[in-house]
């Protein structure tokens, strides 16, 4: 948003002052004043607030009228509720209102208006005598005057806001859409606004969104259909001619299948597509081929539902482009068309996609091959996919009576588990509403408030972990948030996964985290409970088939290994060679005690130092993750980066390496 500090607005509020004598006060968007120019209220102002009830009052009559001055996007000349004239203006920010500038606490001195002030403050125990006192210490502006000063303080605020225009036309049209959803995130902006403002086309906005990754903003202005109406760019590469079928001698070719179940074929001399029905209807061989294809392994699956046999997988150009750019959140075809190829297809134009994968290929090979990273895609990231393609198929097999049964004891433990909040409530309510809850936690049972947010008070994990020892209803809740949770998510939701086969069957993303790491969904296998004996449980109901066996494997602090080595640093180095626990032996560093000392609550505060500090945490989230003080959090990240230098001295290269280089 706009910097009110360095927009100009201070010598504003200074200067005007100077001139006119008048109080400014600058507000921003959730009426908080921010800003104003004298600090210090009128005489008059300064008196009367010194009542809370007339406080609170100025409070509401400036949100009121901010509500109104947001609503109707003008200026609005008014009298506060003690009588008292003011005048509101937006301050605009690239087309959006991101303050309130007002001119505050003027009086015309006219009888009439004393009188009608009087009678106001009357009622807050304040004399005609004491009123007149105050009155007069203001000065007076006649009508004349105050439409002159309103109309020097529209011409500034028009001056500032078109300053900021011209500053922000210096950045190019990507850069200008990108900086103004930013600055903007908290409104609701809609397609047209976005496109009057920046006087460009639905298309043209579309081709700027997938060059900004605003993946989400795609869908959620439905843009996808403008690309249709995109200007074509200069192609990169010669269309290839469409043809009706694919000959059977073709040995290599690009497939792509479509949503709709469409499936796009291209080769060396032609492009074709066949729908569903064809596809289905053995119209489609591709047994004995090398086949390219855009995210091999949901495309492999598709064909398995259509009865297709496959040939081999010689290429993938999502995995490909996710190699490339892993931080990306978008490896459609029509993404990777107009970024490598020039080409602007849709996703849903099966033909057009094939086509776009089979001249993807070679571009983003040599793409590998250029950035170092071919062996990376061929030896690591490629033959991956089959496997979590075979995984996939096969499944894991649960033993579903025993979860039935798991999910009966839950429901008989958050049966009783609700008698006994009800009983610490004094009645029945709805545990899960938040308002309700609140209402009970800090009205009706008077336990202190920890958060409050707009929509009343918080009720999260948090909040209720600083209150365990307040009240037991407490323990009682947080007991019913834990069970409900294993019930949903785990028992019924697990359940509900199950195949004919008796197995579940998860999907691994591997075009999704742009750390490399693989994710579970439908269901996430990867976040089976395992801190709660409770919800350990759920672990032994994932059973091998008969005569096999279920086993579990993990590298032993590998991140830590990694940073010893690409550190340098002696100590970490020698506790690994020495084969010490490293999260024992920091403990011992941080806690000055010898390692056979180390109890295990020390253990897991030196866990969560080895890997917090590495990744930056702050002393704030440490003391939270661990809870102990601030104090504390700090003191154990200072004897951690003393006691491995090696390490603090790689951290601190990083970042000067980042502030130097990008």
């Amino acid at each position: 948003m706009l910097d009110l500090k360095n927009a100009g607005l201070t010598e504003l509020l200074h200067d005007f002052y100077t001139l006119t004598g008048l109080k400014l006060c600058i507000f921003d968007t959730d009426f908080e004043e921010c800003a104003s120019t004298p600090i210090k209220l009128y005489p008059f102002c300064a008196r009367m607030r010194e009542n809370p009830e007339f406080e609170r009052r100025c409070h509401s009559c400036d949100a009121a009228h901010m509500q109104i001055c947001r609503r109707t996007r003008k200026p609005l000349l008014y009298r506060c509720h003690a009588g008292l004239t003011e005048y509101l203006a937006p301050l605009y920010y690239e087309g959006v209102i991101v303050a309130f500038i007002c001119i505050g606490m003027m009086t015309d001195g006219t009888q009439k208006e004393f009188e009608s002030i009087a009678a106001y403050t009357a009622q807050f125990g304040i004399s005609e005598q004491t009123c007149r006192e105050l009155y007069d210490k203001h000065r007076h502006y006649t009508p004349a005057n105050i439409k002159a000063a309103c109309s020097i303080l529209d011409a500034c605020i028009s001056h500032i806001y078109h300053q900021r225009m011209l500053e922000v036309r210096s950045l190019d049209t990507a850069q200008q859409i990108e900086k103004y959803i930013n600055d903007n995130i908290a409104w609701d902006l809609s397609i047209e606004h976005l496109c009057a403002h920046f006087s460009i086309s639905r298309a043209e906005l579309y081709q700027l969104f997938q060059k900004l990754e605003f993946v989400r903003l795609i869908d959620k202005y439905g843009l996808r259909g403008a690309a249709a109406d995109a200007p074509k760019t200069e192609q990169k590469v010669q269309s290839i001619p469409r043809r009706e079928e694919m000959p059977a001698d073709v040995d290599s070719c690009a497939v792509y299948l479509a949503e709709d179940g469409s499936v796009g074929l291209a080769w060396a001399e032609g492009v074709c597509a066949l729908t569903p029905m064809e596809a289905q209807m053995g119209q489609l061989s591709l047994a004995g081929k090398n086949l390219i294809f855009h995210d091999s392994k949901t495309a492999m699956h598709r064909l398995d539902e259509l009865g297709i046999q496959a040939g081999e997988c010689v290429f993938d150009t999502a995995l490909a482009a996710y190699d490339l750019n892993p931080s990306s959140s978008d490896y459609t075809a029509s993404k990777l068309a107009t970024n490598y190829l020039g080409l602007s297809v849709e996703d849903a134009d099966a033909a057009a996609c094939a086509e776009a994968v089979w001249h993807l290929r070679p571009v983003l090979s040599g793409e590998l091959e250029k950035n170092g990273m071919e062996r990376l895609y061929r030896e690591i990231e490629f033959p991956l996919c089959r496997v979590l393609y075979r995984m996939e198929n096969r499944g894991i097999c649960i033993d579903r009576e025993q979860l039935r049964q798991f999910g009966d004891m839950l429901s008989r433990r958050i049966s009783d588990c609700e008698t006994l909040i009800f009983s610490y409530s004094g009645g029945e309510f709805n545990i899960n509403s938040t308002r309700q809850l609140g209402e009970l936690l800090f009205e009706k049972l008077g336990l202190p408030p920890v958060k409050k947010t707009k929509t009343g008070y918080s009720t999260n994990a948090e909040v209720l972990e600083k209150l365990k020892n307040k009240h037991p209803i407490i323990p009682a809740i947080m007991d019913y948030r834990m069970l409900t949770k294993l019930k949903s998510t785990y028992a019924d939701g697990l359940m509900k996964e199950i195949r004919e086969d008796g197995r579940i069957h998860t999907t691994f993303q591997n075009l999704v985290t742009a750390t490399g790491r693989l994710s579970s969904t439908e269901p996430n296998l990867q976040n089976i409970p395992v801190r709660t004996d409770l919800g350990a449980e759920i672990r032994k109901m994932f059973i091998p088939k008969p005569g096999c066996v279920l086993v579990d494997a993990d590298y032993s602090q590998i991140e830590l290994r990694v940073l010893a080595h690409i550190a340098g640093d002696d100590a970490m180095r020698k506790a690994f060679c020495d084969h010490v626990d490293i999260h024992t032996a920091t403990a011992a560093q941080v806690f000055g005690v010898p390692v056979e000392e180390v109890t295990p609550l020390q253990r897991r505060h030196a866990k969560a130092v080895n890997f917090g500090i590495v990744y930056g945490i702050s002393e704030f989230s440490l003391a939270e993750d661990i809870g102990v003080s601030r104090y504390e959090a700090r003191a154990y990240i200072d004897n951690y980066l003393n006691n491995y230098r090696g390490v603090k001295e790689y951290m601190h290269k990083v970042v000067a390496d980042a502030r130097e280089i990008g």
